[in-house]
C-alpha cells in the first residue's frame, strides 16, 4: 500500500478518534471531505497529526505524496501512537478551551456570564450548546445570582460532557491541573492540616498556569482562611469542601468549585436519558 494510501486510512482513524467514533457518513467521499475539512479549519490537529506520521514515516514529503510502500505493520504501529499518546493533543485542545473561556470572564475571576458564553459559539471555534440545566446538573453552573447566572471555568473544562469516549474502557478528560499544586502542599506540609498562616505562605510561593509567584494573598482569601481554621479548631484541613473552595478562589481558573452533594458526572447523552429533555 502507497503511503499516501496509508496516510489516507490513519487520517479517517484520527477523524473519528477525535470525535469518540461517533461519525456518520454516507460515503467514504464525504467522510474524506469532512476529515481533510476538519484538519485544515483545526491547524492544531494538522500539526500534531503530522508530527505522528513524520515519527514512522519522515518529514520528506508531508501529509502525502511518498510513493514508498508499507505494510500492514508499519500502519498498526502508527494507529498504536495515535491512541497512546492521543492525550498529548487533547491537553493541547484542553489549554485552548481554557485560554477561550480565560478570554470572556468578567468581574468575578473564573466566571464567563452565561449569556456570553452561549454568544461565543458565534465568534470562536467551539461550541457551547449545553443548557441550563446540563452545566448544573455537571456543577459548572452558578446560579447563587439568578438574574446573572454565569459558568465556572475550570468546572466546565474538566466536565464529563468535554471528555472523549475514545473505547468502552477509559475516556480522556482535561486535566486537573489543581491536583499537581495540592500535590504539593502535601509534599510541603506532610500533614492533611495546618495552621493557616502557614498554607498562606506556601500558596503565596506556589505559581500556576495562570497565576504568578510570589505573590501576595488579597485580604478576603486571608480572612477566609483564618474562618476555616476557627470552623476546625484553629486548623486548616485541606482536604475539606470548604479549602476546596478556598482553592478555587485562590486559583480561579485552574481549581474547580466542588461540586454539590448529590450531583453526578454525566456526558450529554447520559444526562438526556435521564432527564428526558434537551442539552
Amino acid at each position: 500500500m502507497a503511503r499516501s494510501e496509508v496516510t489516507d486510512v490513519l487520517m479517517s482513524f484520527f477523524y473519528s478518534f477525535e470525535f469518540g467514533h461517533n461519525v456518520s457518513v454516507s460515503s467514504y467521499g464525504e467522510l474524506k471531505y469532512r476529515q481533510q475539512r476538519h484538519l485544515r479549519v483545526h491547524a492544531t490537529a494538522r500539526a500534531w497529526f503530522q508530527d505522528v506520521i513524520d515519527r514512522h514515516f519522515g518529514r520528506e514529503h508531508g501529509l502525502l505524496g511518498n510513493s514508498k510502500l508499507h505494510d500492514f505493520r508499519e500502519a498498526v504501529g502508527v494507529v498504536a501512537d495515535l491512541s497512546q499518546n492521543y492525550h498529548t493533543f487533547d491537553e493541547l485542545e484542553c489549554r485552548d478551551l481554557k485560554a477561550t473561556l480565560a478570554g470572556m470572564q468578567g468581574r468575578q475571576p473564573g466566571r464567563v456570564r452565561l449569556s456570553t458564553f452561549y454568544n461565543a459559539t458565534t465568534y470562536t471555534r467551539w461550541a457551547f450548546t449545553e443548557g441550563k440545566e446540563l452545566l448544573h446538573s455537571l456543577g459548572a453552573l452558578d446560579d447563587t445570582d439568578p438574574r446573572n447566572p454565569s459558568v465556572v471555568i475550570p468546572n466546565y473544562a474538566m466536565s464529563r460532557s468535554n471528555c472523549l469516549d475514545a473505547s468502552h474502557l477509559f475516556s480522556i478528560c482535561c486535566r486537573n491541573s489543581c491536583e499537581g499544586m495540592m500535590g504539593h502542599l502535601e509534599a510541603e506540609l506532610a500533614s492533611d492540616g495546618a495552621d493557616p498562616e502557614e498554607i498562606a505562605a506556601l500558596i503565596g510561593q506556589l505559581p500556576s498556569e495562570s497565576v504568578e509567584a510570589p505573590r501576595t494573598l488579597p485580604q478576603s482569601l486571608l480572612s477566609r482562611l483564618d474562618e476555616i481554621a476557627v470552623h476546625h479548631g484553629g486548623r486548616v484541613p485541606i482536604h475539606g469542601r470548604l479549602f476546596a473552595q478556598w482553592m478555587h478562589h485562590a486559583y480561579p481558573l485552574e481549581c474547580p468549585y466542588p461540586h454539590e452533594q448529590g450531583l453526578s458526572p454525566q456526558t450529554s447523552a447520559e444526562w438526556k436519558s435521564v432527564a428526558g429533555a434537551g442539552a
